[in-house]
């Protein structure tokens, strides 16, 4: 039997984030296998086939948010439509909050939650009634899903929702991201990702600066955009190390490759992430990651094994750095474990199979319901 599944997400290609990357890899493999039939909404616009675009005024006046609004309710309309057997969400924070019942059995996907926002980043006036709307969206589900044991963790035991709790990784797109053959240079530092307070670069900057002290010749690129960028210049004049740090903006994904296969160490010094993704890439790559001690890195980085783990402040983080630096064996060592492991644990066939599995999974749950209910 054919599954007719629809994905409803607020990011897809062009891609804001992880996210939408994730979602694409996900359809691409999915839709490669012949028993599911895929169709994605989303408030993108493009050309793939088997893509809706809805409310794509969203994408530039309110947001995510809105979206959910205007998507949820529609939802159970545009099931009828499309005669979908499944409806799959992409939720959590950056996603959409289900509001409505879509008559459909839901696999609902949480990256990371607002659950673990506010409680590793820090409560806001809002937070009371995005935990309740999440937990909500949640409990309409016959199966969420979450991408490391973190989220799996805030799902249970902080959230509490009620449907089962399936832990199912992102996928690494392996051929997009080879291992080449490059001499990496042994004095460069790399950090990739938005530049906003959750990725935490300021503490990246704050280490660095004590990791000159010990290694002058360390140089910092950082690959990414973001509010934060005008600060993180002053803070790198504040301390004297502009001449040791590149403002490198948005990248390529070429020059984004040759990054990671350059780079000496990448960092990742997130307050948490809900999929440590930009480490699982790099990682692939063969790259030594030095990743900050919190949810979601510990999920993907196994310390001394893949990488290293520091505790989130600049003392400990220029500790690492430093012994990553001073040490290019442990450097080769580290990477060549990340590589193997993240092409053993997150390849994207095997993801695929987990998530066709949860849909079948959800569809005999709601059979089975409607069974009792009928009885």
């Amino acid at each position: 039997m054919t599954l007719r599944v629809g994905i409803l997400t607020y990011d897809f290609v062009p891609f804001i984030g992880g996210q939408g990357r994730v979602t694409h890899d996900l359809w691409r493999h999915l839709a490669a296998r012949g028993d599911v039939e895929m169709t994605v909404i989303s408030p993108s616009r493009n050309e793939l086939p088997a893509h809706i675009s809805q409310f794509a005024a969203t994408r530039s006046i309110g947001g995510h948010p809105l979206f959910s609004l205007l998507s949820s309710a529609s939802i159970a309309r545009r099931v009828r439509d499309l005669r979908l057997d499944v409806l799959h969400v992409n939720g959590g924070p950056g996603g959409v909050l289900l509001l409505r019942d879509p008559s459909v059995p839901v696999v609902y996907s949480l990256y990371h939650t607002y659950e673990q926002v506010a409680r590793l980043a820090g409560r806001r006036p809002w937070t009371p009634a995005l935990l309740h709307a999440e937990r909500s969206a949640c409990n309409r589900a016959a199966i969420v899903t979450a991408s490391t044991a973190s989220t799996a963790r805030s799902l249970q035991q902080h959230l509490r929702v009620t449907p089962p709790v399936v832990e199912i990784p992102c996928g690494v797109d392996f051929d997009a991201l080879p291992r080449l053959d490059r001499e990496r240079d042994p004095h460069l530092v790399l950090f990739v990702g938005r530049l906003e307070p959750r990725k935490n670069p300021q503490l990246l900057i704050r280490a660095f600066a004590k990791t000159v002290a010990a290694r002058p010749d360390a140089r910092l690129v950082i690959a990414g955009r973001g509010p934060l960028e005008a600060r993180l210049r002053a803070l790198a004049a504040e301390l004297r190390i502009s001449d040791r740090v590149a403002f490198a903006g948005f990248v390529s994904h070429g020059a984004l490759v040759e990054l990671y296969n350059r780079a000496a160490v990448v960092a990742v010094p997130s307050l948490f992430e809900g999929f440590g993704l930009s480490a699982a890439e790099a990682g692939s790559t063969g790259a030594c990651v030095l990743a900050t001690e919190t949810e979601g890195l510990r999920d993907v980085v196994v310390h001394r094994e893949t990488g290293l783990l520091a505790a989130p402040d600049p003392e400990a983080m220029a500790d690492a750095l430093i012994e990553l630096l001073g040490d290019q064996r442990l450097r080769v060592a580290l990477g060549s474990a990340a590589a193997e492991r993240v092409r053993c644990v997150y390849r994207w066939d095997t993801v695929a199979d987990q998530y066709a599995t949860a849909y079948r999974r959800a569809l005999g749950t709601h059979r089975e319901a409607g069974h009792a209910e009928a009885a």
